[in-house]
């Protein structure tokens, strides 16, 4: 009698195990939100680049400018210093069940640019990075 809840039990947690690495192949760097999109990208390239960081950058949009920016710093106490225009704002709307949503999307490209104590060291699209990563490239 004891030994069936032991089965399910070992059962239930195969299947879990399994599930996992059925869906760790598919996982994927996701992003949407520009603020986010930027976050994934800069810090792809300072890998990459095998950049020594101290602090990660922290991305914020600054409204009132028209700009995302992230700032952080190298091991050495140099400024990581990422810069992009915020991207113009489409809106639409999304239906489920006949209740209706009002969406803002923003659209891309997202051109970024990266500083390192004043020395540029990426030009270019947030998304080709993000792409790139995926293809292990």
């Amino acid at each position: 009698m004891k030994r069936v809840p032991a089965l399910i039990t070992a059962a239930a947690a195969v299947g879990m195990a399994l599930t996992g690495c059925s869906q760790l192949a598919s996982l994927q760097q996701v992003s949407g939100v520009p603020v986010t999109t930027l976050t994934i990208a800069s810090n792809t390239v300072l890998v990459e680049k095998k950049i020594p960081v101290k602090v990660a950058p922290v991305c914020e949009e600054n409204e009132a400018a028209s700009t995302l920016e992230c700032k952080g710093s190298t091991l050495d106490g140099k400024e990581i210093l990422v810069h992009a225009a915020t991207p113009p704002k489409e809106k639409g709307t999304l239906t489920i069940d006949g209740q209706q949503t009002d969406l803002t999307s923003s659209v891309v490209p997202l051109d970024m640019t990266i500083t390192i104590g004043g020395q540029e060291i990426f030009k270019g699209t947030a998304q080709s990075v993000i792409e790139a990563a995926q293809k292990g490239s």
